[in-house]
């Protein structure tokens, strides 16, 4: 009888003590960061590495990131700013990231209407199509050779201009000579 009471004694502590771990590892394995990249969770120690590379803080919430030319954004809003291209963060660019509805398309995502006023200024007309965009500023229809070089555009005009966002930290612009992408300590 003694051991029949001693072995459920230890039977009982046993799933105690292993209860208590789990509970311990499923706390501790908890992600840390709800950042989303074209609907994909980026790991915490993807977020905790690009935070730390870049000395910004990446904020909770859901972004797009046009992998080709490195424009970004809040998932259903326009460009928010430019980081280096050819990441592999998240999921594929959707055509409905920007939830525009204009009928023009920069590397599959629709775009804004605000993008494309920006876009108007910059070359004048914008006819609707499908269009591609590198990191390096040359753009054209899909399937063809670049039209334009939207940086030396932007460098004729001397249309200067700067973006910084506040929340990151991280700024990218046009000084009417070069185009750049600036963090508290780094810069492209």
């Amino acid at each position: 009888m003694k051991k029949v009471i001693l072995l459920t004694i230890a039977i009982i502590c046993f799933i105690s003590i292993n209860s208590v771990d789990v509970s311990a590892q499923k706390r501790q394995n908890k992600p840390k960061h709800k950042v989303y990249v074209n609907d994909k969770r980026l790991t915490d120690n993807l977020v905790r590495y690009l935070e730390k590379r870049y000395k910004i803080r990446i904020g909770d919430g859901s972004y797009w990131y046009d992998k080709r030319s490195g424009l970004w954004g809040y998932k259903g809003g326009g460009t928010q700013g430019v980081i280096p291209a050819g990441w592999n963060l998240g999921g594929k660019l959707k055509t409905n990231a920007s939830r525009g509805r204009t009928g023009v398309y920069i590397n599959g995502r629709q775009l804004r209407r605000s993008e494309v006023n920006y876009l108007r200024n910059l070359v004048g007309r914008i006819n609707r199509g499908r269009y591609w965009l590198d990191s390096r500023g040359n753009a054209g229809y899909v399937g063809q050779r670049a039209i334009v070089n939207l940086y030396q555009v932007s460098r004729r005009k001397k249309s200067g201009s700067f973006y910084r966002n506040f929340y990151t930290g991280v700024g990218s612009g046009g000084s009417g000579k070069d185009f750049y992408v600036i963090g508290k300590d780094w810069s492209y």
